[in-house]
């Protein structure tokens, strides 16, 4: 396929911009929950993701109808436009449930997760600086990859032990309905703050497997 670089260069800094703002948004969802108590700026901060990420992937897709030559396939440029877009919905949901829960201070191993979750996040970033060069990059593309599939068999990990304790911290809470009550909303919620944390992780490693493709078909 003929390329010509201003228009590469374009995409590409498009792609990059995205992967850049979801990495600033996992590690601002990171420090709001360890800071619970005192983080309205990194709600702020957050609360500008979607619609940053939305702006991004809308001028990637508009670029995509403008131009008759592309660096790659159309459908993989527009899956990828949709991946990070899904990866920003993810995140802002997950902190809207922070929000508007008010849970409190988070379990020991949703941290844990989230933690896996910046370092999934900065490695993406890696990942897509590196499709400017798929032919100089397979190798390290496919070791990014791997590495992004390590981060998401960890956060399934700590996913399931996190709900355990969870759910473990709750027995013996059967002497007062007011409290079994208050016990089981706080489980409810918790759980799906955890699902949308190891959704995240999951949509990421979704993109990368998309890159990769890229990566196999171009190399």
């Amino acid at each position: 396929m003929f390329r010509f670089k201003g228009i590469d260069d374009e995409f590409f800094h498009l792609f990059e911009e995205a992967a850049a703002a979801l990495h600033r948004a996992v590690q601002s969802l990171k420090y709001t929950w360890e800071h619970h108590d005192d983080s309205p700026e990194n709600l702020k901060v957050l609360a500008t993701l979607k619609p940053g990420v939305e702006r991004i992937t809308g001028a990637i897709i508009k670029k995509l109808g403008e131009t008759f030559i592309t660096p790659f396939d159309r459908e993989d440029i527009y899956g990828l436009a949709r991946g990070f877009n899904d990866i920003a919905l993810t995140i802002n949901s997950a902190a809207l449930k922070m929000t508007l829960y008010e849970t409190g201070r988070p379990p020991r191993r949703l941290l844990e997760l989230l933690e896996v979750l910046v370092n999934t996040t900065g490695t993406l970033k890696k990942l897509v600086t590196a499709m400017r060069n798929l032919k100089k990059n397979t190798v390290l593309i496919l070791r990014l990859v791997n590495s992004i599939k390590k981060y998401r068999d960890r956060g399934d990990e700590l996913y399931h032990l996190g709900l355990g304790e969870l759910y473990k911290s709750r027995e013996g809470y059967y002497t007062n309905l007011n409290k079994d009550f208050q016990d089981l909303l706080a489980v409810m919620k918790w759980k799906e703050v955890y699902d949308q944390v190891q959704a995240i992780a999951r949509e990421c490693a979704e993109v990368a497997r998309l890159i990769l493709g890229i990566a196999v078909k171009y190399a």
